[in-house]
């Protein structure tokens, strides 16, 4: 019965008490349950490898009649084939995407992928997969930049899921006090 007491005296200072201990407890509660949520049942229970802010305005579609429509529609994809695609209204700098395992031979052209590069983590669009090597281009983007051909499945980490907007500003600041 002690154990009781002591879990409410916890439940009372993690939730109720209003001082710098209350405080201190709450922000350490919520640690140990965002390296929970994110280290265990994400990763295990839906499959999410990764977690990507997104810093460019490479996949945002603010003008993208001519670099993401017409890209397709000259690739012989029709405009309700295109808005099929995952995200195709773009992913805004901002945003917060959740990224799920997938293997290589699952992969289809329309699909937005997380991969290594040598500039770092990229998210952009598969426009072409040909004998298992994948090119991607930025929605933005007029056409694919070097890096984002011939991409191998060793450097996919995974395809995006979701998307939750204005949830990665705070990196974006960081980053930008940071100077990065």
């Amino acid at each position: 019965m002690k154990w009781r007491e002591n879990l409410r005296k916890l439940w009372k200072l993690i939730f109720l008490e209003e001082s710098w201990k209350g405080y201190l407890a709450f922000l350490l509660f919520l640690l140990i349950l965002f390296y929970f949520l994110f280290n265990f049942l994400l990763p295990h229970a839906f499959q999410i490898v990764d977690i990507v802010a997104i810093v460019s305005e490479s996949m945002e579609h603010k003008n993208v009649d001519d670099t993401f429509y017409k890209f397709f529609l000259q690739r012989n994809f029709t405009l309700e084939e295109i808005r099929k695609f995952d995200f195709s209204d773009g992913i805004n700098r901002g945003d917060v995407v959740l990224v799920k395992k997938i293997r290589p031979e699952e992969l289809k052209v329309g699909d937005v992928i997380v991969f290594n590069s040598p500039n770092g983590k990229i998210i952009h669009r598969v426009i072409s997969i040909e004998n298992g090597s994948v090119t991607t281009k930025g929605d933005a983007n007029p056409s694919p930049l070097g890096f984002e051909q011939h991409i191998s499945a060793q450097q996919i980490i995974g395809k995006a899921y979701l998307r939750i907007p204005y949830l990665g500003y705070p990196r974006i600041l960081l980053l930008m006090l940071l100077g990065v």
